[in-house]
């Protein structure tokens, strides 16, 4: 059980980003900074920066010609299981016996340290430029969500340890002990919200797992950012192997193979996710324990119009719009279909309904 109560904690807030104030200065300055530079990001495996010279690049979505907003180096199969397994495996021996306590105080730190002037602007840049988002988006993605994730987490996994079975009659000896994973956890995290990397690849190692983190190629830059934050707030060597590749078979075979993978933590495309659960299921005979699988991709989102809204139908188009095509289009949350009474739709153009009677 936790040795210290932790009290709800507020949404982190959010910037104007007014013209002539503070914040919009500094963030132009950090966007003007990291559009003229090329960042050399290394994989990181047991605490060192491997170079390997074999690397990919992250693209500027709108420039995809021109210079990368990142090039990063990347390690193969055979380093994966030679070095960051065995490195996981012996980092596990003591971040795992850490008290639940210890391993908050680093997650708290890490919270200070996304809204600290070294990070956030940072964060904010890579955001907006790496992932295609405006200043309010990126906003509530790499900072208010990135805070929100590493404090709520800690509040809600301590309410986890909190839950223990009945006393059974006069004895107080009944106790239930929460206990990571025998093995390592596999995070694989999307390109669309930078805090799904925090989300994906920290909350595990909250609760004292290990992690392989395998960033998506689109976000790159801004994962390692967290990285760097987790890394500075305390987390031991070895816990996070930040392993970005192109090919994401670099990563996955070689864990999947592992006796020792115990876990899949994955948020992306449903093509995507099918290939590993697939082979997972073959492997179930070599593997130490069952693993467990932790998956969210793609869905179906609607919006479905009541009557009583007919005479609003200027505001319905204009939510529509906006929830289709906010986040450029990036969020699964996003509109894609529309439920409209035929009493609404009948008042739009004459000429556009008549054609698309034509075309059923």
């Amino acid at each position: 059980m936790p040795a210290v109560q932790y009290s709800e904690p507020a949404n982190a807030g959010g910037l104007s980003y007014e013209p002539g104030s503070d914040e919009r200065k500094l963030l132009k300055a950090a966007l003007a900074e990291m559009e003229s530079t090329v960042t050399e990001i290394p994989s990181i495996i047991n605490g060192k920066r491997i170079r390997t010279g074999h690397k990919g690049k992250q693209v500027n979505p709108w420039d995809r010609y021109g210079a990368p907003l990142a090039e990063y180096h990347q390690v193969d199969p055979k380093t994966i299981k030679a070095k960051a397994i065995p490195g996981a495996l012996e980092a596990r021996k003591h971040w795992a016996n850490m008290s639940f306590k210890d391993r908050c105080a680093i997650y708290k730190k890490a919270a200070k340290l996304v809204e600290s002037p070294k990070y956030q602007w940072k964060l904010m840049a890579a955001s907006m430029i790496g992932q295609g988002k405006t200043c309010g988006q990126a906003e509530g993605d790499c900072i208010a969500e990135v805070i929100d994730t590493l404090n709520f987490h800690v509040y809600f996994c301590a309410q986890l340890y909190d839950l223990q079975p009945p006393k059974q009659l006069d004895s107080s000896s009944s106790r239930l002990d929460y206990r990571p994973l025998e093995g390592f956890v596999l995070a694989i995290s999307p390109f669309n919200f930078t805090a799904l990397g925090a989300h994906i690849a920290f909350t595990p190692a909250l609760l004292g797992n290990v992690i392989l983190w395998k960033p998506s190629p689109m976000a790159v830059l801004s994962n390692y950012l967290l990285y760097q934050i987790m890394e500075e707030a305390g987390v031991p060597t070895g816990v996070i192997q930040f392993l970005p590749v192109e090919d994401p078979t670099r990563v996955v075979e070689p864990a999947i193979a592992s006796p020792h993978f115990a876990g899949l933590h994955y948020t992306g495309s449903s093509a995507v996710l099918r290939a590993p659960c697939t082979q997972i299921g073959t492997k179930t005979k070599i593997y130490k324990t069952f693993p467990r699988i932790v998956g969210e991709s793609g869905g179906k989102n609607f919006h479905l119009i009541h009557d009583s809204c007919k005479d609003d139908v200027e505001r319905l188009a204009s939510e529509a719009v906006c929830s289709a095509y906010k986040q450029t289009g990036q969020s699964t949350a996003l509109l894609t279909l529309e439920l409209v009474p035929k009493t609404i739709w009948e008042q739009g153009d004459p000429k556009r309904l008549s054609c698309e009677k034509r075309l059923r």
